[in-house]
């Protein structure tokens, strides 16, 4: 596997590029690439080729999320795919909560 400077990656014959490895230095954020497997010995599977390890944090997929949060409220409350947003409103600012 090789890495450079610029985020670009040679593992398993394919070039791949992952810029948030960059980011994450630049942030002060350890962080590594992991190669199938380094994953499969952590995740106990082979089918992931490449992953990235973030010390003292994680990534997540934000559509996986949505999903989640979405499948999780009560049967009552409806929800709308592929809906404009119409205009948004301030309401109670809850940042200090």
């Amino acid at each position: 596997m090789i890495n450079d400077t610029c985020g670009w990656t040679e593992a398993a014959g394919h070039r791949q590029q992952y810029p948030k490895l960059k980011y994450f230095s630049e942030m002060g954020i350890e962080s590594s690439l992991l190669n199938q497997q380094q994953l499969e010995s952590r995740l106990g599977t082979d089918h992931y080729g490449l992953g990235v390890y973030c010390e003292g944090g994680g990534l997540l997929q934000p559509a996986a999320l949505v999903k989640g949060l979405l499948e999780s409220l009560s049967e009552q409350i409806e929800t709308y795919a592929e809906s404009p947003v119409m205009g948004i409103e301030p309401g109670i600012d809850t940042s200090q909560l």
